[in-house]
């Protein structure tokens, strides 16, 4: 269990402090452990000697058995700009989770064991247990079910029911992007949101849980510039880009590699923030090796003969 105790911290917000100390002057980094703040956790080590606060990370989650329904979270990023790693891990039982910021929505993921997916995600099993049965071939079949609206109030840290009803479905299959099940849970997997302005400076996450004891957990780090890597332009076939020369710098956002170094599942981009995925084809990086990208996520790897 934590301690309460006060602490202080330099910049406008907790989020945003690139210190915490134990003293109104600043001059003494507190002691290494995690700190909490109004539902964000920070934690700091190397202290006293080079002491370094970590990204912030919220507490909101989902990770025990919710009720069927719809849950809305709104972050607060600070003004920093960069590309947001979004952590929604949705276990076995589906859950669609929707990101929406300045006017642009994606509900796409990769995952560490299945690379990349979107819209409802879980297990097929799951899926064709679910009070709403769901497969990959016909979706939820035009059916819809209804649930509570849940709201997470930061005061308490806690989804609040609203009262109001909702609608949840019908969703697409599998080809229309509806739904992507898979034999495996999906585990922990990663959603990038891009932020290249200061302002606005919240996103909003909405998890649709159609089924009974639906459960997921989700944590958001704020954003950061993506760590770049050499590589060649765009081709047709890794043979052709073999033959290319490093011309072009890409930025990878780690899934199963490290940043800087993309691997199979890594999220990949042609600006630091994650606005522009690369499109499909084929890349060559300075390893000599050839990545190739779908859906703006690696997918293959192939060494030049």
């Amino acid at each position: 269990m934590g301690v309460l105790g006060t602490y202080y911290f330099d910049g406008v917000s907790f989020a945003n402090a690139s210190m915490i100390y134990i003293d109104s002057s600043l001059s003494t980094p507190g002691p290494n452990g995690y700190y909490g703040q109004n539902g964000i956790v920070r934690e700091l080590i190397g202290s006293p000697t080079t002491p370094v606060l970590l990204a912030a990370l919220p507490c909101d989650s989902c990770s025990v058995p919710c009720g069927t329904g719809s849950y809305s979270l709104t972050m607060a990023l600070g003004n920093s700009i960069g590309a947001v790693k979004v952590t929604f891990d949705p276990q076995n039982v589906p859950d669609k989770c929707t990101w929406t910021y300045d006017g642009v929505s994606a509900s796409e993921y990769s995952s560490p064991s299945e690379g990349y997916l979107q819209g409802m995600i879980g297990t097929i099993a799951q899926a064709g247990a679910c009070n709403l049965t769901m497969s990959n071939a016909n979706g939820s079949n035009g059916a819809t079910v209804n649930g509570s609206s849940f709201l997470y109030d930061a005061g308490t840290t806690q989804f609040v029911n609203t009262g109001t009803p909702v609608t949840l479905g019908p969703y697409g299959n599998q080809a229309a992007g509806g739904v992507d099940f898979t034999t495996a849970a999906p585990g922990a997997t990663i959603m990038v949101v891009p932020k290249p302005n200061v302002s606005p400076d919240t996103v909003t996450f909405v998890i649709e849980g159609p089924c009974t004891g639906t459960g997921w957990s989700i944590a958001v780090v704020c954003p950061t510039a993506m760590t770049s890597f050499s590589s060649t332009a765009r081709a047709a076939t890794a043979v052709a880009s073999c033959a290319l020369s490093l011309t072009e710098t890409f930025f990878n956002m780690p899934v199963s590699g490290t940043a800087g170094v993309p691997a199979i599942n890594d999220w990949v981009f042609s600006d630091a923030n994650g606005v522009s995925e690369l499109p499909a084809g084929f890349y060559k990086t300075s390893t000599g090796e050839v990545f190739q990208v779908a859906n703006g996520v690696i997918t293959a790897r192939f060494l030049c003969a």
